[in-house]
């Protein structure tokens, strides 16, 4: 686990449990922000628990990170329940 990404991570579930379900948006603002701390992002993902899409009005999402720093590959996950 790496803090900055685990940080977006962190957020992400925040505004999923706020109500926030513009998951396009939560994923490129979780980007940005990675990208500003100087990591180069792969991607940050929200999903299904199975991997599916994500659904608005469902109450478990897992969110998804992979990028680099340096010559390192980092990557996360955390599962969110409502």
């Amino acid at each position: 686990e790496h803090p900055q990404i685990n940080a977006v991570l962190v957020q992400i579930e925040a505004a999923l449990r706020a109500g926030r379900r513009d998951f396009d948006a939560l994923q490129q603002a979780a980007m940005r922000t990675l990208a500003s701390a100087g990591y180069t992002p792969q991607y940050i993902e929200i999903r299904a628990p199975d991997l599916g899409p994500p659904c608005a009005d469902a109450r478990a999402w897992v969110a998804l990170a992979a990028a680099v720093l340096g010559r390192t590959r980092l990557i996360d996950n955390r599962p969110i329940s409502l």
